[in-house]
């Protein structure tokens, strides 16, 4: 009877132990279906946006966004390209097929503009994870409220002193999350990097102007960068635009020649025709939160570039 008893007991072991693993395969199997089909979806969707179908590719990457099949990375991911795409762009249909919706609708009414709505979109694409891209604009939206309280001041000293600490701490956990996950996970960030590389550099220009030096010198940052997008116009114009804005906003007289070299990329060749700068500059234009951000600095220092952005894309300058 106790033989009979402890045949019983190793078989129920044995049968408990082969339905748990194949469980486990089927969850496993499961996932790297899910995992299969979200990075198809995700890749339509950039197709979408790339061949100027708007509406459809942020229709599909919101529905990858919400999709809590999804792991926390494909969803950061996906609400990434979604803010990722506006900021290259401008492209209003991309504000009206997600700004009713929650969250989204919710950072749409915090925010002082569009452009901020944006920045909290990362911020929220960070909070679920780490992405790179995504901590350094968050941490770059700090950093320009430090620039905003620099601006004001007739604000109370105290609490702007309270404001600067708790978005420099913000700040240093952004950059720290995203240093840690490049470090932990090289190979994921390959094709990023030169994406990271310009939001560090505009990060550390930001920071340099409101009178803070503590990523690195934002030069060799933004000649890094034009490296890493030499072969990707639609980046490397971004990099030259905000190496432009940056020299603009610190040196506008002693390094006039350089900005002009920089900005006259945009208007002596076909260099970068067809890019998102252009589609970028023809969006932008009605925008005078992004004017007063850099783009009227380089004008003023490059008469053929405000030419260039009066004529070509009816700015009203």
């Amino acid at each position: 009877m106790r033989k009979l008893l402890l045949t019983i007991l190793i078989v129920s072991v044995v049968f408990v132990g082969l339905v748990a693993s194949a469980v486990f395969f089927q969850q496993k199997k499961s996932a790297l279906t899910q995992a299969k089909k979200f990075d198809v979806e995700f890749q339509t969707a950039r197709d979408l946006l790339k061949s100027g179908k708007t509406k459809g590719g942020t229709m599909l990457l919101k529905e990858l966004a919400d999709d809590r099949k999804n792991t926390a990375r494909d969803r950061a991911n996906a609400i990434e390209e979604i803010a990722h795409h506006y900021h290259k762009t401008r492209d209003p249909e991309i504000t009206r097929v997600i700004s009713f919706a929650e969250p989204y609708r919710s950072m749409f009414l915090r925010a002082a503009d569009e452009r901020d709505a944006y920045n909290l979109i990362f911020e929220y694409a960070a909070s679920l994870y780490p992405l790179p891209v995504s901590e350094f604009r968050t941490a770059q939206m700090y950093a320009e409220e430090i620039l905003s309280l620099n601006r004001s001041p007739n604000r109370d000293r105290e609490r702007r002193e309270t404001l600067t600490d708790q978005y420099l701490d913000k700040i240093r956990e952004s950059i720290a999350r995203a240093e840690t996950e490049l470090r932990s996970h090289p190979d994921r960030y390959e094709r990023d990097i030169p994406s990271i590389l310009l939001r560090k550099a505009e990060l550390a220009g930001t920071l340099i102007r409101a009178g803070y030096d503590f990523i690195g010198d934002t030069e060799i940052l933004y000649e890094e960068a034009l490296s890493a997008a030499a072969d990707n116009k639609d980046l490397s114009g971004f990099v030259v635009f905000h190496y432009a804005i940056f020299l603009a906003h610190t040196a506008p007289e002693e390094r006039k020649e350089d900005i002009v070299t920089l900005a006259s990329r945009f208007y002596a060749s076909s260099e970068y025709e067809g890019s998102n700068i252009l589609t970028f500059f023809k969006n932008a234009k009605d925008d005078p939160e992004l004017n007063n951000r850099g783009t009227l600095r380089v004008a003023d220092v490059d008469p053929k570039f405000k030419e260039f952005l009066r004529t070509r894309f009816g700015w009203p300058i």
